[in-house]
């Protein structure tokens, strides 16, 4: 289990200290537990998976349409070209698991991969927000 906490006056403050104790008292002794110190990331924001979602998804689903792409002799659906974008572009994880940087770098590895496998042009999200 994973537990949060802040750093206050030098001791470890956890979010949910009721949890944490419980957690703990329930180890035997000479138990081993990993602990490691990191801070959170930043999630990515729905902002990210909008776009992505909105924008670039329909985008490169509907260049492949134009392209051809059939699997069986039926046109690729919206969600096989999610799982496509998902093998090609480097989201090794479920996206509801990115951080903020590893939403950008896949939205960018698609944007990338659309336009030189499919010729998609992509309007960045300042582009869309101008317009």
């Amino acid at each position: 289990m994973e537990h949060l906490a802040r750093i206050m006056d030098s001791h470890l403050v956890y979010q949910y200290p009721d949890i944490f104790e419980k957690d703990i008292t329930s180890r035997k002794d000479g138990d081993w537990l990993r602990v490691a110190i990191a801070k959170p990331r930043k999630p990515k924001t729905n902002k990210q998976l909008g776009y992505y979602y909105a924008v670039v998804l329909p985008v490169i689903h509907s260049a492949m349409l134009d392209k051809g792409w059939e699997i069986e002799d039926v046109p690729v659906c919206i969600e096989q070209a999610d799982h496509y974008l998902k093998a090609k572009c480097g989201n090794k994880k479920n996206k509801e698991s990115m951080s903020l940087e590893e939403a950008s770098a896949f939205i960018a590895n698609c944007i990338k991969h659309g336009d030189i496998y499919f010729g998609c042009s992509i309007p960045l999200p300042q582009e869309m927000e101008k317009s």
